[in-house]
């Protein structure tokens, strides 16, 4: 997550949608200027200029702030007054999409094959047998949408000079850092890996972000 009292922005951090690499992004105006340098991992960082969430391995717990934060405890620690007057956005992406490229990067049984097909048998059962987080309360409070913008993944750098535009950044694509963006074969469609059965368990456990987002199962 980012805040920037530089630019007036705060930035929340969902699962599986790119969020890395736009947080690598925009994190420089969270910083005094002249203090950045790219890097994939970020301990917490706190100045004048904003706040940096912990970036690394484990929960992060242990940290005031970090990445992943959800909104609602986010706006408790920065208060109402920033927290209302400060552009706020996130990336959102299909739930049925994500849900594929969250199996991809967690499942060692899947890291292990050649990757010449999909997988919908083994998506099926790792579905039924793992935690599918959702996104929704990164950017909702009380079941009611809390941001000012949504970068769509399926659009993302079109939303992303939108949001640079609306903060006067300027928009490069080419300083968008590629991260986490190996673990999922080309050829692995949400219409190739479902089953009925698989997509009843994510309409299920994702029925909140589906209806606040407004995505439905994409077909091709």
């Amino acid at each position: 997550m980012l805040i920037s009292h530089r630019k007036n922005f705060i930035y929340t951090k969902t699962n599986k949608t790119g969020g890395t690499s736009v947080e690598a992004f925009f994190e420089s105006y969270c910083m005094p200027e002249g203090q950045f340098t790219p890097s994939h991992g970020r301990e917490e960082t706190i100045s004048e200029a904003g706040i940096i969430g912990f970036r690394g391995k484990g929960d992060g717990n242990s940290f005031e702030w970090r990445h992943h934060m959800p909104a609602r405890q986010i706006r408790e620690k920065i208060g109402a007054d920033i927290w209302n007057s400060y552009f706020k956005f996130c990336v959102v992406r299909n739930p049925f999409d994500r849900a594929v490229s969250s199996f991809y990067f967690r499942c060692d049984a899947v890291k292990k094959k050649t990757y010449n097909d999909t997988h919908p048998e083994i998506f099926e059962q790792w579905l039924e047998e793992n935690r599918l987080g959702g996104t929704a309360r990164h950017f909702s409070i009380d079941g009611k949408m809390c941001l000012d913008f949504l970068i769509r993944y399926e659009h993302l750098h079109e939303d992303l000079e939108t949001v640079c535009q609306r903060l006067d950044i300027p928009w490069d694509p080419e300083a968008l850092p590629k991260y986490k963006s190996k673990s999922r074969p080309p050829e692995a469609k949400p219409h190739r890996l479902y089953t009925a059965k698989s997509r009843a368990i994510v309409e299920e456990r994702l029925q909140e972000e589906i209806e606040l987002l407004g995505y439905e199962f994409p077909e091709a």
